[in-house]
């Protein structure tokens, strides 16, 4: 049965359960024979029938009444709509069971009638009356009044008979409930499938006619009526004089109504949880009886989705023969379902899944697993299912492992996944890895890649965007024809699995780009992997086809002239949906990107196009973006002179989410070009809103219950703000549609349930604080219920509702309901073990509460345990169902308010915050692991350890030369102490950076360093400020604490004050990583702070994580500071903290000039927090305050800064900033050869920084050394000194065929760039060009060229 017939169907037992009074039954009047009875002609006097009166048109003069009859159906709203922007009022004769169940258009009726339009009575079924009975007409009458009563509160006065047919009988009951029946005087002859042009000459001649009155039938159930029949009508009655009115108006001003009251139970609204039981009483069975088994489906959860075991969501037995090994129970799916049904779980999961099960090695960038994927193919790949998974770190030159491994012999397999390698990593990570993708060996069954990039990342605000502006930096390299890497786009759940399927099938690499940001996260019903795998590799075209799928999707006019062409993505889903079919508009969506089909996309479009509108994704104003010249390059040029005109259209990330909810301002922002769409026709979901902690798993839970249902879509999207609440708060929406309802199916969330939209049936809050801080009732409609599970009365609900609030509830009217879960789990849970069983208690009571308000009037308590029976057997956590029920029935409670009255005067009310999206959901806190931990001592132990240090400070056997212990024993580094000589700063003091030069004495220390090689400096915390945290933390600073050396030391310790300790070993004002923060989150004995720091340590609370620790910069002592019930002792604090690590500055000196002497030099780092809070840099601000003869510990590491084995080799030195620092020690050494009489080749000197007079560091040994020759040429660009900025590389330029010949030349040079990153790739023009144009190379070759210096370690960069 198709699942809308079986809607109905239910519609229809619904109504049949509503009796019929037994003293209307068997009752008949004989009225005669009702071919007999007239019809009232215009201006006569009614005819009567017994009480009954029927006209047949108005007889108000100058009125026109506008009519619609068979609804309430999916344009009603719209209908509604139009009606309100003319000023009018309209009349809907109404059915309960006919195009629609009434019960699943409740909203669009109430709105209606809350508008002002007259409802009326047009039967239950829509049948011919004059073929039923007595009892069966009486049927008809009762089961539609008595829907109205409960949807609107209202007895209707008027009633339309079906077809406009009636006899004797139907006029007796009409007037036996009061009803005055009315007909018509124009037919627009839509119901009989006349067109639109025939409609509007129905009006035309009325006008022409110009009748006293106008009494038209039309039907609210087709769209060519809603859209264009209706405005068209308006238009040329109001241009004729007419006024326009009810039927109650116009046929004498009488009442619609009979009576009015407020509205009876509207639970029946929630129609679709019926339909679930009924799909389980049909599926299960006698399960659904009322058995007290035990047995049954085994218990549901947020966690039955795909994981190893889990049962399927079919409860028909799962089919046999599938032998896709990703299908197999030893691997992350379960036994599927038969072919072509569906999967509970999110599309990501099944990616997940798809890639551990069909490929031999599993790479998860640490970019993706922040926003949560690529946890679950890590995990499995830990117990030893799939393949192996290991993580990677997102940085430039990431992807160069890939092509290791695929270049290597073990890229290679013979098992049934071939060579293929999988990675995960988002667009920004992609990015990075543009070199790897230029690279890319052909593809062979031996070595594959297939990328899965989730497409979301942080907005510098701290949002998530779902933006694909990385991909045309990431795609620079690949040719736009390749046909050896495929790159897909897929934008729904269903799309995504596909695709995914795809992206392992295909021969070519592949790059299939998802939407992670919310369609690949909802948990919804995800088609069954397909058997594509397992025949060999197949073409790109050949698995699309398979797949019924295109390169590109065409929607709207097929005679467009305006046609918008956009990347696969939620934003294009949402404009599919608000274009629909608009005259002259059209739609393209690009599937494949690569290889780029030019055949393809001149077939996909309407031959009539003359503009086409690329909007792409751009990172700023001035970015190209990655489509607009594959389209620019297809359509123009060549033999036809009559393509169509390209426009561009960038869309930045902040803009992607307002125009993803609102398509149509992307549309406004295109005109005055692109016509005006269509009103939406799009049927509108059930919405469904629970507000949450983040780890709350009812939405999940309730979402399940629906999607044991076949006969309604299910879509749940879980959306977290982590920073608004403390602890964070998850909003998670459900919506609810027909299965047939594709383009609803196709819709973003974002688009059909708006953040900010007031649309949710039905609100559930979890989190009974958030009425105080948040606007969570604005999200709900008119009549809506309100849900909060709080212990609360209805003047402690009244207490917590802020005055805005409450105004929100009475102008709504809201109906409010109040669940005591603790009472009632705490009532049932048995006294051995009753912490664990109120655990287990906990979701499936609030279960209950929501189905005991969402099956009210279709069963009520009975249904309501008839469900959870089914799903979780007759016993929850050692209770019996039945008395849970009863528990729930007893703590639940509807809350009437009082009215709300405004006080004249008051203190100005806070702002109630809204809802932001930054933070997808949480998962489970990693357990911290324990190692030997600090242990605070007594002066006698301490003596002990000092006096006996041999006993715990164990010198290395491999090392000979053992550094005293006492200097810095927590760091393995060979560490000296130095004396500082001079600290002298460069810049003014009036200027916003404090550049100070050091110079460290040396002497008797045996401290020996190279040229380019770098100090480590161990660096001390603020003496203040960690006073300042002992007293705030409680802690004696100078108790004594013996603290455990890193592994290898095997046991050793040392001993220290708790203040030297956290002055000078633990890293006290460091950052802290996402493991303190799930290490406090146990300790935390206030809940809220425990929740908070479990979610911010999740993988994906990662935004929150990036937000506090990029954007607020939190240290340790912050993060304890913020959550002061997470206090863990002192020994257990320096443990989690760790040790200060060593800062390394590069050596500004050459030890062959300056002897026993080392140089720094140095910039201070600080900054102000977004909260004002100023901020320095640990180590900067330390060497700052360095006073001359204060002791220094410092170590020496490598650098790859090293002078070329030939003296007279050429030496280019680029430096920025404090990057002329080891410049100065190449130019030490250089002028020291050179006083040696040591022959050396040209020093080439460029320097850049902001101001000549302010920022020229070490200006005058620079000029001494132009003077004296040991600097051949310098280039010196200061930014800030001219009006045109100036930087290094437009010196370099200047220099090309100086930079050419030493590079390129027999002379062998050697380039050093030492400073930030940001000017890199414009040094690297310059160098190229100089290659070009004075070497005597190609572009390519240069590049290759320069790329071969690397290697030589003649193109040297160190940069941060």
């Amino acid at each position: 049965m198709r699942a809308s017939a079986f809607i109905l169907l239910l519609c229809a037992a619904l109504a049949s359960a509503t009796p019929v009074p037994a003293a209307l039954k068997g009752k008949r009047l004989n009225l005669g024979n009702p071919l007999s009875i007239p019809l009232t002609k215009r201006g006569d006097v009614p005819d009567k029938r017994g009480e009954a009166t029927v006209y047949t048109s108005c007889v108000v003069d100058n009125m026109v009444a506008i009519t619609f009859d068979d609804g309430p159906y999916i344009y009603e709203q719209d209908i509604v709509n139009t009606l309100n922007d003319a000023g009018i009022k309209g009349t809907f004769f109404v059915n309960g069971n006919n195009w629609d169940c009434i019960y699943d258009q409740y909203s669009s009726l109430q709105n209606a009638y809350w508008s002002g339009h007259q409802i009326g009575s047009h039967t239950w079924d829509h049948p011919d009356l004059t073929t039923l009975g007595w009892d069966d007409i009486e049927s008809e009458f009762y089961r539609i009044e008595d829907a109205l009563h409960k949807i609107i509160g209202a007895q209707p006065a008027f009633f339309r008979p079906p077809y406009g047919s009636y006899n004797d009988d139907v006029l007796q009951i009409a007037a036996e409930h009061g009803m005055t029946v009315i007909l018509w005087d124009l037919d627009s002859g839509d119901s009989v499938g006349e067109p639109v042009w025939y409609s509007e000459q129905q009006y035309d001649d009325a006008v022409s006619s110009h009748p006293d009155n106008v009494l038209a039938l039309n039907h609210e159930t087709y769209d060519t009526t809603a859209y264009q029949v209706l405005p068209y009508a308006i238009k040329v009655l109001q241009d004729a004089g007419y006024t326009f009115g009810t039927v109650a108006d116009c046929v004498g001003w009488q009442e619609p109504y009979q009576w009015t009251t407020k509205p009876g139970s509207p639970d029946l609204k929630f129609l679709h949880l019926i339909v679930v039981l009924a799909v389980l009483d049909t599926v299960l069975g006698d399960k659904m009886s009322g058995s007290d088994s035990e047995t049954g489906t085994p218990p549901l959860s947020a966690a039955t989705t795909l994981t190893p075991g889990s049962p399927s969501s079919d409860p028909s037995p799962p089919a046999k023969g599938w032998d896709v090994p990703l299908l197999k129970p030893s691997l992350p799916l379960p036994v599927p379902p038969p072919s072509g049904s569906t999967l509970p779980t999110t599309a990501a999961h099944v990616v997940e899944a798809l890639a551990s099960s069909l490929s031999t090695h599993v790479f998860a960038y640490d970019d993706a697993l922040h926003f949560g994927f690529g946890q679950q193919a890590l995990g499995w790949s830990s117990e030893g299912q799939g393949a192996k998974a290991q993580e990677m770190q997102a940085r430039t030159g990431a992807g160069l492992a890939l092509l290791g491994r695929l270049g290597s012999a073990s890229g290679g397999s013979t098992s049934a996944a071939g060579g293929t390698l999988s990675a995960f990593v988002t667009p920004p990570g992609l990015a990075l890895m543009s070199q790897t993708l230029a690279l890319l060996p052909p593809p062979s069954q031996a070595g594959r890649l297939v990328l899965q990039v989730p497409a979301v990342s942080t907005e510098p605000s701290g949002t998530l965007t779902a933006s694909l502006s990385a991909l045309g930096p990431a795609l620079a390299g690949v040719p736009s024809d390749s046909q050896e890497l495929a790159v897909l786009l897929s934008s729904t759940p269903a799309e995504t699995a596909l695709l995914a399927q795809a992206s392992y099938a295909i021969a070519e690499h592949a790059i299939h780009i998802f939407d992670h940001h919310s369609s690949a996260r909802e948990l919804t019903a995800v088609p069954s992997p397909q058997q594509l795998v397992g025949e060999g590799a197949l073409s790109l075209s050949a698995v699309l086809a398979r797949l019924d799928l295109e390169h590109f999707d065409y929607s709207g006019d097929a005679e467009a002239e305006h046609v918008v062409v956009l990347l696969n993505s939620p934003l294009a889903q949402a404009l599919k949906a608000s274009i629909g079919e608009s005259k002259g508009l059209g739609l393209l969506v690009v599937r494949v990107l690569r290889p780029w089909d030019e055949l393809a996309l001149a077939a996909a479009l309407p031959s009539s196009v003359k503009h086409v509108h690329v909007v792409d994704h751009v990172q700023s104003a001035l970015d190209p973006g990655v489509l607009y010249g594959d389209v620019l390059g297809a359509l123009v040029g060549g033999a036809n002179p009559d393509h169509p005109i390209v426009h561009r259209y960038g869309v930045l990330p902040s803009e992607l989410s307002a125009y993803t909810s609102r398509p149509a301002d992307l549309l406004s922002a295109l005109r005055p070009t692109v016509p005006s769409p269509a009103k939406l026709h799009l049927p509108q979901p059930k919405k469904l809103a629970f507000y949450t902690t983040p780890a709350s798993s009812l939405p999940q839970t309730i979402a399940h219950t629906f999607l044991l249902s076949n006969s309604v879509s299910t879509r749940l999207l879980s959306s977290t703000d982590a920073f608004s609440h403390a602890g964070g708060v998850s909003l998670h929406r459900l919506l609810l549609h027909r299965p047939s309802d594709s383009g609803t199916a196709q819709a973003p969330v974002d688009y059909l349930f708006r953040l900010e939209q007031p649309d949710a049936d039905f609100v559930a809050l979890a989190e009974p604080a958030l009425l105080k801080s948040h606007a969570v009732l604005s999200s709900a409609c008119k009549g809506a219920q309100v849900l909060v599970i709080a212990p609360w009365s209805a003047e402690e609900l009244l207490a917590s509702l802020p005055p805005k609030a409450h105004a929100t509830v009475e102008e709504k009217q809201l109906r409010l309901y109040t669940f005591d879960l603790r009472k009632a789990a705490e009532a049932l849970a048995p006294s051995k073990g009753k912490q664990e069983a109120q655990e287990e208690l906990d979701t499936v009571l609030q279960l209950i509460a929501f189905l005991r308000l969402y099956l009210v009037g279709a069963g009520g308590e009975a249904a309501v345990e008839k469900v959870v029976r089914a799903i979780y057997g007759s016993s929850i956590g050692g209770v019996p169902l039945t008395n849970a029920c009863k528990a729930v029935w007893k703590s639940l409670h509807e809350v009437v308010l009082p009215k709300h009255e405004p006080e004249v005067e008051v203190e100005k009310e806070k702002e109630l915050k809204t809802f932001e999206f930054n933070t997808i959901s949480a998962a489970t806190t990693p357990v911290l692991s324990r190692t030997p931990v600090p242990r605070v001592s007594s002066w006698h132990a301490a003596a002990k350890l000092l006096l006996f240090r041999e006993a715990t400070l164990i010198p290395s056997a491999t090392d000979p030369k053992e550094q005293p212990a006492a200097l810095r024993p927590e760091t393995e580094d060979g560490t000296y102490l130095v004396t500082c000589t001079v600290n002298r700063r460069l810049t003014p003091t009036t200027y916003d950076r404090n550049v100070f030069h050091l110079e460290f004495d040396t002497a008797g220390t045996g401290l020996k360093y190279a040229l380019g090689e770098a100090l480590g400096i161990h660096g001390w915390n603020d003496e203040q400020e960690v006073l300042d945290f002992c007293e705030w933390y409680g802690v004696d600073p100078n108790q004594v604490i013996s603290v455990p050396l890193p592994d290898g030391s095997r046991g050793a310790r040392h001993t220290r004050t708790v203040f030297q300790t956290l002055q000078q070993v633990a890293d006290l004002f460091g950052k802290p990583p996402k493991s303190f923060y799930a290490a406090l989150s146990p300790l935390a004995t206030e809940r809220a702070h425990s929740m908070a720091l479990r979610f911010i340590s999740s993988a994906e609370g990662s935004a929150t994580f990036k937000k506090l620790s990029e954007v607020d910069t939190l240290n340790f002592a912050d993060v304890l500071r913020m959550y002061p019930s997470a206090h863990p002792s002192i020994e257990e604090l320096v443990e989690l903290i760790g040790f200060i690590k060593p800062r390394h500055y590069s050596i500004a000196s050459s030890q062959a000039a300056v002897g026993d002497r080392v140089d720094l030099l140095v910039v201070t780092v600080d900054w102000v927090t977004p909260s004002g809070s100023p901020r320095y840099g640990q180590c900067t601000r330390y060497l700052a305050g360095l006073k001359e003869g204060q002791k220094v510990t410092v170590s020496i590491k490598p650098s790859v800064m090293k002078l070329p084995p030939n003296d007279l080799q050429p030496i280019i030195m680029a430096g920025l900033g404090t990057g002329a620092a080891p410049f100065r020690a190449f130019m030490q050494h250089r002028a020291w050869q050179a006083a040696q009489k040591i022959p050396v080749g040209p020093l080439i000197y460029y320097f850049g920084s902001r101001h000549r007079s302010q920022e020229y560091l070490y200006g005058e040994e620079i000029e001494a050394y132009i003077r004296d020759g040991v600097i051949s040429h310098a280039g010196l660009a200061f930014s800030r000194d001219t009006k045109k900025k100036v930087y290094i590389q437009h010196k370099m330029q200047n220099d090309g065929e100086m930079l050419g010949k030493m590079l390129g030349g027999e002379d062998k040079g050697v380039f050093y760039l030492c400073g930030p990153t940001w000017p890199v790739p414009d040094v690297y023009e310059a160098l190229v060009k100089s290659l070009v144009e004075y070497g005597g190379m190609e572009r390519k070759e240069a590049e290759e060229y320069l790329e071969a210096l690397k290697e030589e370690e003649r193109y040297v960069l160190e940069v941060y």
